[in-house]
């Protein structure tokens, strides 16, 4: 069939329908998914220094708040935090010895939208640039009332479904930076109980445990910002507590992940919302506890781990008599020789970070190019790098717990861009956004 291209609207068409195909067809052979990469024995890959990636500053942030919170910390680093306020600036200096994450108190609380904040770390002779978002026309505080013209944003409770006899919720959705953030609970009958209250919440949301909440109850969020209280009840959400299922044999064992000495947080799987969580060492001494919302909890250990010990773990809704076998299996701590390689997402040309798929809590991630040199060092889940990456090129990455160096690397190569000049074509009739995304995929070489 021949088209006359002299005839616009024929033309606009035939346009219309290549971008759809290219749409269906072509976007997901471009942007790979999570393609496996290989573990590989790290010896060779060097010194971790000549490159610090800057931490991620949590944003937005709002007038009227005095507290923010600092992500992508590498532990053991110094954050120095820069505020400026009506035109004061202030620095607020603090290492951060275990955590990749860190909330910082404000010496006042920002008071116009000209207000700003940005981050960075040192460790060693080697120091960030401010965090990325720092540069940006939009690092100002915001105006509540003007991002928010309805009102605050109704908090929600999380996670459902909420048991008999649990101990523990959430409360999201609430703005950073509020003073107060706290769950009720409303029992048929009796009079309602604050089951948790937390003050100056950096995030977007809170946990806590408190006093069992029982069957027909209902839970309620809140939280209180700038002298303004919003709850989950305003806007009709009802949070019931529900009866446990039927559990004769009480709560499922839960699992512990891998842990390694120098490892100061315990992964926990298998758990029950609402659940305490207990675990225990050889000696039966209780290392570390709290409730879980979810399926998952990591827990702050309340001492070193020791290469060889063995851990147990044990779940339970005592309010309810029930709890898993105590005498479950034991996982012993690993030595630093064990200690495996993360993994990551597999990144495509021009990204400027990486995500983290999988690795020890609290590690360090490192990420060296194919002429060994450091190209991020920050931590999960989002690591900057020092540089676009480019087409094809190869990474590996390593963890670092502590004392401890991942004894393997994880390989992987960047993935290509558009696979031919056909491509390239249909990417050039893309929209305006699509179409820079397109080009930044062919600013290095098209793969074969």
């Amino acid at each position: 069939m021949l088209v006359n291209f002299q005839r616009s609207n024929h033309h606009t068409f035939l346009k219309m329908m290549i971008v759809a195909v290219f749409f269906s067809c072509v976007v997901p052979t471009v942007m790979a998914e999570l393609p496996p990469g290989a573990e590989v024995p790290s010896k060779g890959l060097g010194e971790i220094e000549g490159y610090l990636s800057p931490p991620i500053l949590s944003r937005p942030y709002f007038i009227c708040a005095d507290v923010i919170a600092v992500s992508g910390i590498v532990p053991g680093a110094q954050v120095e935090l820069e505020v400026v306020i009506d035109g004061q600036t202030t620095t607020l200096n603090q290492v951060i010895p275990h955590d990749t994450q860190a909330a910082f108190q404000l010496p006042r609380p920002f008071e116009t939208i000209q207000d700003t904040a940005r981050a960075r770390q040192i460790l060693g002779a080697d120091k960030s640039s401010w965090d990325r978002g720092s540069s940006s026309s939009d690092n100002h505080a915001l105006d509540v009332s003007a991002t928010f013209p309805d009102g605050l944003p109704v908090p929600r409770v999380y996670w459902e479904s909420f048991f008999n006899c649990g101990i523990r919720v959430g409360v999201s959705n609430i703005i950073p930076g509020s003073s107060e953030v706290w769950a009720t609970v409303h029992p048929p009958s009796d009079p309602e109980y604050t089951l948790f209250k937390r003050l100056k919440v950096a995030g977007h949301a809170s946990e806590g445990d408190g006093q069992a909440f029982r069957t027909e109850s209902r839970i309620v969020g809140h939280y209180l910002f700038c002298g303004e209280t919003a709850y989950s009840r305003q806007a009709g959400h009802n949070y019931e507590v529900i009866d446990l299922p039927q559990m004769p044999n009480g709560p499922p064992e839960p699992k512990i992940g891998k842990v390694f000495e120098d490892q100061n947080i315990i992964d926990v799987n298998g758990l029950m919302n609402g659940a305490k969580v207990l675990v225990y060492d050889t000696q039966d001494q209780l290392i570390a506890s709290g409730g879980t919302v979810s399926e998952s909890r990591g827990l702050r250990a309340n001492r070193a781990l020791v290469a060889g010990e063995n851990l147990r773990v044990q779940q339970t809704y005592e309010a309810c008599n029930l709890s898993s076998p105590k005498d479950g299996a034991l996982v012993e701590v690993l030595p630093c020789s064990e200690l495996g390689a993360p993994e990551i997402r597999r990144p495509v040309p021009g990204d400027e970070e990486v995500v983290v798929v999988k690795n020890a809590p609290g590690a360090a991630i490192v990420i060296f190019d194919a002429s060994n040199k450091v190209i991020a060092h920050g931590s999960a889940p989002r690591v900057p790098l020092a540089r676009p990456l480019v087409t094809t090129e190869e990474l590996r990455v390593i963890q670092v717990l502590g004392n401890c160096r991942s004894s393997m690397a994880y390989k992987i190569n960047v993935d290509c861009g558009p696979k031919s000049r056909g491509e390239l074509d249909l990417l050039n009739l893309l929209p305006n956004r699509a179409q820079r995304r397109g080009n930044q995929l062919l600013t290095a070489n098209v793969c074969p």
